[in-house]
């Protein structure tokens, strides 16, 4: 049983760091997963849109960027 809760664990960990990494920069991901604080930094050009609502895909998938 406990290879299993071991395997289990592994996948576990796995999904979450792919979907850590879907969301920020490999760097800023790092960072956190190793316990640390992460500085501000200044970027020249972001975009960031947070949403929760029911086909958030299907219409994101028409959207154009603001410039």
């Amino acid at each position: 049983m406990a290879q299993l809760e071991l395997r289990m664990l592994i996948s576990e960990k796995t999904r979450s760091d792919e979907l850590l990494l879907n969301i920020l920069p490999t760097k800023i991901a790092e960072t956190l997963k190793s316990g640390n604080e992460v500085e501000p930094g200044y970027y020249d050009s972001v975009t960031i849109m947070l949403t929760d609502f029911k086909g958030f895909t299907h219409s994101s998938e028409t959207l154009e960027p603001l410039r």
